[in-house]
C-alpha cells in the first residue's frame, strides 16, 4: 500500500521506501514533451542571451550562446530516437546535471547564469518526473552546497560573499518547495485514479446488474405477451379480449422501461455504438406511423404527418437509432397531449456528405416552463409532477434521445410554449444511399381527385396546414383535376356529372350515407380515411386507409392495386413452411411453449430441447432446418452447445443456421453472438415481425409456401 489515511482520514505514504518504489514505476511513463519544452526554453534563452552579448561586442559569448541553442536542439533530436524510458531519463539528468554546473562554475554574463538553477527543481520536477527530477536536483543542491561552501568556488565565476551564502539556501528552499508541491500533486493524482477505479467498478458492477435483471424480467414477459400475442386470434368474450389487450400494452410499457434504463446505461458507460447500413426511409416513416396511431389509441386528438416528397428514399445511418430518436419524441408528445393534436414532419437539407434528415414533432401538449427548458435533459427528472404523475415514464426518454442524436453526429433542439405546446427538431447527418425519392409521382396517369372530410373545429391551425400543404403537392405534382366537397349533397351532384380517378372521404362523411357510397363504390374508387382505433364496417367494394394520409400515402395508392389496409389485430402471416422442421432449445417450459405457438402460425414442425446437451444428442440423430438457441442455460450455456453441434462430425451440423434466442439483450451481446458463427439474433419477447424474417431469410427457400391474397396498404 502506497498511501494509509491518519487519524484526520489524510491520505500519506506508509513508507518511504514503497514510495520511492510507486515513484520509480511512475517514472517509466517519461513526459518527453515536457523535456522538449525544457530543452527549447534553454535554447530560446542562449539565444537571448547571444542577442544580448552582441550588444555588448562580447563575441566569445555570443558564440557560446548559439552554439548552446544549436545544441540544445540537436540534444532534442537524439533523445528522440532513444526508445528507453529509464536510459532516457538517466542520460537527461546527467546532461542536465553537467549543463547547470558549467552555468554555476562560468557565471555567464554577470553571474546571471547562476538563476537557471533555481528553475530546475519545479521544471524537472513537473517536467521530466517526481523521481529523476528529485534525484537531478538533490544531487544539483549537495553539489551546490559544496562548491559555494568549499575554496572550490575561487577557481570559478567571483560571486560576491552574499551570493556565496545565500544562494544555496535559496536554492534548497525552491528544491523543498517543488518536492512538496510536487507530492501533493502526486498524492491528488493517485486520490484521482482511486476514484475513477471505483467509478469504472461501479459502472461494471451496475451493469452486470441491469443484464441479469433484464434477463430475469425478459424471461417471464417473453411468457406474458407471447401469449397474449397468441390468444389474439382465440375466439373470447369482449370483456376478455380487452383484458387481454391490456395486460398486453402493460408488458409493452414494461419492456420500453427496461430497454429505456439499458439504453442509458450503454451511454452513461460509453458502449453505445452504431452500425451505419443502407435502409430505407419509408420503412421508418410506415413503423413511426404504426407505433404512433397505436400509441394514440381512442385518444381524441389529431395526427399528422407531413413528408417533403423529395427527400431520398435510400439513406445510410443506423436506423434502428434514429427510429428510436423519432419514436422517443412521438411518445412524449402523444402522452403530454390530451387535446388538438400532434404533428410529425420530415425534411431534408443537402450537405457535402449527404443530407441533413430534419424530424420535427410538433403538439398542443401542457408545454415546458422556460425555466425548466435547460434542466429537460437530466436523466430521472420530470417537471411539474402535478400534471404529470398519472402519466408513465422513468425520465430517460429525453435525454436517450437527445444523446443518441449527438452520438450520430446531430442535433436536438426544443421550443415551448408553457400550456400551449411543444415543438423538438432533430437534425441528423445521413449519408445517400440511392438518389430515389421516397414519392415517386407517377405523371402518366390521369389523376382527379373528389375530397369530401370535414374539419373539426378543435383542429389545430398547424394541422389544418399541414393537409392543406399535402392537397396541393398532390395537385400539383400530378397536374391533378380537383374538387373539394362542401356537403354530402354536394358530393351527389359532383358524381352525376363527372368521373373521378379517386375520391377520398372522412369516416364521418361516408356514415352520413353509407347505402349510397357502398353503391357508388361499384363504379368509383372510394377511399376511406379511417382512424386505426376505429372498427367500422366498409363494403367490399371500398378502400380504407388509415389516418393520417398524406402526400406519400396517396403516391402508394396510385401506383400499387388498392386493397383494403390490416387492422391492428391481423396476424399478418404471409408464409407458411410446413415441410421446415425446427428445435427450439431453452430451459423454461413455458418459454418453449410460446415458442411452440409462434412456430405453429407458419405450420411448421417444431420440436423442443431443454438443455444444451439434449440439444446436441437430438442434432446427432436428427436433421433439422433451423435451431433457435437460448444463451444462459444451467450446465451448458448456448453458446457452448453451439460450439458443440459445430464439432459433431457430419456436414450438416456445420452448416445448420443456429439463431441466438434469449432474453440476454444487454451490452454488445448481439455482437458477440454473430461473432461466434450464429446465423441471427433475436431478443425476448418473441417479435412476430422479427421472427417472419429470420424464417423468410434461413430455412431453404424451396420450404417456404407463400400465401395468396391482399397485403398491407
Amino acid at each position: 500500500m502506497i498511501w494509509k489515511r491518519d487519524e484526520w482520514g489524510m491520505l500519506k505514504f506508509a513508507t518511504i521506501k514503497n514510495y520511492l518504489n510507486h515513484l520509480h514505476k511512475k517514472a517509466e511513463n517519461f513526459n518527453r514533451s515536457g523535456l522538449y519544452i525544457t530543452f527549447l526554453f534553454i535554447a530560446t534563452y542562449a539565444v537571448i542571451m547571444g542577442v544580448v552579448c552582441a550588444l555588448q561586442k562580447d563575441i566569445l559569448m555570443v558564440a557560446i550562446n548559439f552554439i548552446t541553442a544549436i545544441v540544445m536542439v540537436a540534444i532534442m533530436i537524439v533523445f528522440a530516437r532513444i526508445k528507453s524510458p529509464r536510459f532516457l531519463s538517466w542520460v537527461v539528468i546527467i546532461f542536465i546535471y553537467i549543463l547547470m554546473m558549467l552555468f554555476l562554475i562560468k557565471g555567464g554574463v554577470g553571474g546571471v547564469s547562476i538563476m537557471w538553477l533555481l528553475f530546475v527543481p519545479a521544471a524537472s520536477t513537473y517536467f521530466i518526473s517526481l523521481y529523476y527530477g528529485g534525484i537531478l536536483s538533490i544531487s544539483l543542491g549537495i553539489s551546490v552546497a559544496i562548491y559555494m561552501f568549499t575554496p572550490l568556488h575561487i577557481y570559478g565565476y567571483p560571486y560576491s560573499e552574499q551570493q556565496i551564502v545565500r544562494f544555496p539556501v535559496i536554492y534548497w528552499a525552491f528544491l523543498i518547495i517543488a518536492l512538496v508541491i510536487g507530492i501533493r500533486i502526486d498524492r491528488e493524482e493517485e486520490r484521482q485514479k482511486e476514484l475513477i477505479k471505483a467509478a469504472e467498478t461501479s459502472n461494471r458492477l451496475k451493469s452486470e446488474f441491469l443484464a441479469n435483471m433484464s434477463h430475469e424480467i425478459r424471461t417471464p414477459m417473453n411468457a406474458i405477451m407471447g401469449m397474449c400475442e397468441l390468444s389474439k386470434g382465440e375466439e373470447m368474450s369482449p370483456a376478455a379480449k380487452d383484458a387481454n389487450e391490456n395486460i398486453y400494452s402493460s408488458g409493452k410499457t414494461l419492456m420500453n422501461i427496461i430497454n429505456d434504463i439499458l439504453d442509458f446505461s450503454k451511454i452513461e458507460a460509453g458502449r453505445m455504438e452504431l452500425n451505419s447500413v443502407e435502409y430505407r426511409l419509408s420503412d421508418i416513416l410506415a413503423e413511426t406511423i404504426n407505433m404512433a396511431t397505436a400509441r394514440k389509441g381512442n385518444k381524441d386528438i389529431h395526427f399528422a404527418v407531413d413528408c417533403n416528397p423529395d427527400i431520398p428514399e435510400y439513406l445510410c445511418g443506423d436506423m434502428p437509432r434514429i427510429r428510436q430518436v423519432i419514436i422517443n419524441l412521438l411518445t412524449n408528445a402523444i402522452k403530454y397531449t390530451t387535446e388538438g393534436g400532434v404533428l410529425l414532419k420530415f425534411d431534408y437539407r443537402r450537405e457535402a456528405y449527404g443530407i441533413n434528415l430534419i424530424i420535427t414533432i410538433k403538439d398542443t401538449g401542457i408545454g415546458i416552463k422556460r425555466e425548466d427548458i435547460r434542466k429537460l435533459y437530466n436523466a430521472y427528472r420530470r417537471f411539474d409532477s402535478h400534471k404529470t404523475n398519472s402519466i408513465e415514464g422513468t425520465g430517460l426518454g429525453l435525454p436517450i434521445t437527445k444523446q443518441l442524436a449527438e452520438l450520430m453526429g446531430g442535433v436536438l433542439s426544443v421550443k415551448s410554449d408553457y400550456g400551449r405546446g411543444t415543438e423538438f427538431k432533430a437534425v441528423i447527418p445521413q449519408e445517400i444511399g440511392r438518389e430515389f425519392p421516397i414519392a415517386n409521382f407517377d405523371k402518366t396517369k390521369d389523376i382527379s381527385i373528389l375530397y369530401y372530410e370535414k374539419m373539426r373545429d378543435d383542429t389545430p391551425d398547424f394541422i389544418r396546414e399541414t393537409y392543406q400543404k399535402s392537397f396541393q403537392t398532390i395537385v400539383k405534382r400530378y397536374k391533378a383535376r380537383k374538387y373539394i366537397c362542401d356537403s354530402l349533397r354536394d358530393v351527389k351532384r359532383e358524381l352525376r356529372i363527372a368521373k373521378y380517378s379517386h375520391i377520398i372521404l372522412g369516416q364521418e362523411e361516408y356514415l352520413e350515407d353509407k347505402n349510397y357510397f357502398d353503391a357508388a363504390s361499384k363504379e368509383h374508387n372510394i377511399i376511406v380515411l379511417i382512424e386505426r382505433a376505429d372498427r367500422i364496417h366498409l363494403c367490399e367494394t371500398i378502400t380504407n386507409v388509415y389516418k393520417p394520409f398524406g402526400v406519400y400515402k396517396f403516391t402508394k395508392l396510385v401506383d400499387t392495386p388498392v386493397t383494403k389496409e390490416k387492422t391492428a389485430e391481423t396476424p399478418g402471416i404471409s408464409f407458411t413452411a410446413p415441410d421446415a422442421k425446427v428445435l427450439v432449445v431453452d430451459d423454461n417450459a413455458v418459454n418453449l411453449k410460446v415458442a411452440e405457438g409462434f412456430m405453429k402460425r407458419y405450420d411448421i414442425r417444431i420440436e423442443t430441447a431443454m438443455s444444451g446437451r439434449e440439444a446436441i444428442e437430438k442434432v446427432k440423430n436428427k436433421k433439422y432446418d433451423i435451431i433457435f438457441m437460448d444463451h444462459l442455460m444451467p450446465e451448458m450455456d448456448g453458446i457452448e452447445a453451439f460450439r458443440e453441434i459445430r464439432n459433431i462430425e457430419n456436414d450438416y451440423a456445420k452448416d445448420i443456421p443456429v439463431i441466438a434466442l434469449t432474453a440476454n439483450v444487454a451490452g454488445n451481446v448481439e455482437k458477440m453472438f454473430m461473432k461466434e458463427g450464429f446465423r441471427g439474433f433475436m431478443g425476448k419477447p418473441i417479435q412476430s415481425d422479427v421472427l417472419s424474417a429470420i424464417l423468410l431469410g434461413n430455412p431453404p427457400m424451396e420450404l417456404i409456401v407463400k400465401k395468396s391474397g391482399g397485403g398491407e396498404q
